[in-house]
């Protein structure tokens, strides 16, 4: 066992001595705050320890519970978060967008071209956009794995600047081994890009505002890894699958449904 999980266990058994010592403060004689005498609080101690040796199961529920209760705490605050960042989110005219751009459903995907999972998700999002025509995709470079992700999302951005977003994130999630730049040249030569402006783009201060602006919101929103996904006001962090996402977004649907 981990000191981090030593550390929880004593949290939890100093918490169930507080409810136990809390709940004979309320029987009517033990009122008053020198309620317990040594030999009291002596036969307490044995109690709880008895209770807690006979009972070990207890402290792993009451691990449990407390992670879950803070894990949805975290959940509930992105939510409000991301109410607050809804403009930023999904109708920053930076942030490229696929799909049907007037969708029911909305889905942002922080990601990074270095990511196995991302490129996993992109299959997943490629088939999502092919069945589904009411889900608008917005797109967000969140460069953080390497230099060559940075440099990946660098291109991906100047490629929009002439039309071919998509198409360039497309082949960039294709990629696999070690990204190189004439590379991503070579891609944008591919896509009929001019590519001597697609490398002035990629070196822009517009472009590097533009990463700059989507790591801020990621930090804001609580987001630290990829793939990251924010479907309408639902926070979803890592890959679920082709079926985990469809699930997701019915679940949105029918929430819209019930609002009507």
């Amino acid at each position: 066992m981990t000191f981090s999980s030593k550390l929880r266990l004593s949290a939890v058994a100093v918490s169930v001595l507080a409810v136990s010592v809390a709940g004979f403060a309320l029987v009517p004689h033990a009122a008053t705050k020198d309620a317990f005498t040594a030999d009291q609080k002596a036969a307490l101690n044995d109690i709880i320890h008895d209770y807690l040796m006979e009972n070990p199961q207890v402290i792993m529920e009451a691990v449990a519970k407390h992670q879950v209760d803070q894990e949805q705490a975290q959940v509930d605050a992105m939510k409000d978060l991301i109410v607050t960042k809804k403009d930023a989110l999904f109708n920053d005219a930076g942030k490229p967008v696929a799909g049907n751009p007037k969708g029911s459903v909305v889905i942002a995907e922080f990601y990074d071209y270095n990511c196995g999972y991302c490129k996993h998700a992109f299959s997943d999002m490629a088939q999502i956009l092919e069945s589904d025509k009411d889900v608008k995709f917005v797109m967000i470079d969140f460069p953080i794995l390497s230099e060559t992700s940075h440099m990946a999302a660098k291109y991906a951005l100047a490629a929009g600047k002439q039309g071919k977003y998509f198409e360039m994130h497309s082949r960039l999630m294709k990629l696999s081994g070690q990204m190189r730049e004439e590379q991503l040249q070579d891609i944008g030569k591919d896509l009929g890009l001019d590519v001597e402006q697609m490398k002035k783009d990629a070196d822009s201060a517009d472009v590097a505002k533009q990463i700059e602006s989507n790591i801020a919101l990621a930090r804001e929103l609580g987001i630290s890894g990829t793939p990251g996904f924010i479907i309408n006001e639902t926070p979803v962090r890592g890959y679920l699958g082709l079926e985990g996402m469809q699930s997701i977004i019915a679940e949105e649907r029918a929430k819209l449904t019930k609002k009507d």
